[in-house]
């Protein structure tokens, strides 16, 4: 099964009364506001779909299935998300919609950048508080918890054989030669973890590679491993790693929500490799 969906398939399927186009946004929400897919509604990850007041950015609600149910999403309803970046933070919105129950959840491969090369419309597209519906949506589907992990499940990955933990940054951030972008995070990586940034996951359109270059990539970095834990600054970009797993084939993935912006908190006393 692929989570992907092309632009020829959400131009035809656009109109449709079960399909729901969100926008995930992370940072400046103005922009993906502003011009957008005619129709969608924005999923801010500075917002309804990340914890209010978490001390970790982007940490994934206590109630992972309210801000979909609120928008009148339920188990018949296609979802399909996309960014105004191509790929990178709509994969967190589809993550967490599979962790809410959703099965019927996808990415616009190649986002928002793919929909204007092909010369398909744009608009202004709804806020969140403009798109609540007035009979929330049913989910009746389980939730799904086991596809996020914290620290204890990334200690215990690398304690297994047969398991990975795949780091998206970039590669000057995994060794420590590049600057983190948050305040007090140390630089560097989790001891015996891989490095595939996101940014390879893609040809020069910027379409998601067919799945046997996925796998390729992948067994660069890790061999044989079938039990994979993605992580990344903030748990975001990891969900595209995650994407490109379950395209390439693998079944068992999970993200580690905290990710760097956890583990490479000082107060957290956890070992960081680094060439510094």
């Amino acid at each position: 099964m692929s989570y992907l969906v092309d632009v020829s398939w959400l131009a035809d399927n656009l109109r449709r009364d079960d399909v729901v186009v969100l926008c995930a946004s992370m940072g400046n929400p103005k922009k993906s506001l502003s011009n957008g897919i005619p129709g969608a509604i924005l999923a801010d990850l500075e917002g309804p779909f990340s914890e209010a007041g978490a001390e970790l950015p982007h940490t994934v609600p206590a109630d992972v299935a309210a801000p979909f149910t609120r928008l009148g999403i339920g188990q018949e309803t296609t979802v399909v998300v996309y960014d105004r970046f191509g790929v990178m933070c709509g994969p967190r919105v589809w993550w967490l919609a599979r962790a809410a129950g959703l099965d019927s959840v996808f990415v616009l491969d190649g986002g928002l950048p793919a929909w204007v090369e092909a010369g398909q419309e744009t608009a202004p597209i709804r806020n969140f508080d403009e798109a609540i519906a007035e009979q929330p949506g049913v989910i009746r589907g389980s939730e799904r918890p086991e596809l996020l992990t914290g620290i204890t499940g990334v200690q215990h990955a690398l304690a297994r054989s047969g398991h990975a933990v795949v780091d998206a940054r970039s590669s000057g951030r995994f060794a420590g030669t590049e600057p983190e972008p948050r305040d007090g995070v140390h630089g560097g990586h989790i001891p015996g973890s891989a490095n595939l940034p996101y940014t390879r996951l893609f040809d020069e359109r910027g379409l998601m590679l067919p799945p046997t270059d996925l796998q390729r990539l992948f067994r660069a970095q890790i061999d044989d491993a079938q039990h994979l834990t993605m992580t990344c600054g903030s748990g975001v970009s990891a969900c595209v790693l995650a994407l490109a797993a379950l395209e390439a084939g693998y079944t068992d993935v999970v993200v580690y929500d905290g990710s760097w912006a956890e583990w490479g908190r000082p107060d957290m006393a956890q070992p960081i490799e680094s060439v510094r």
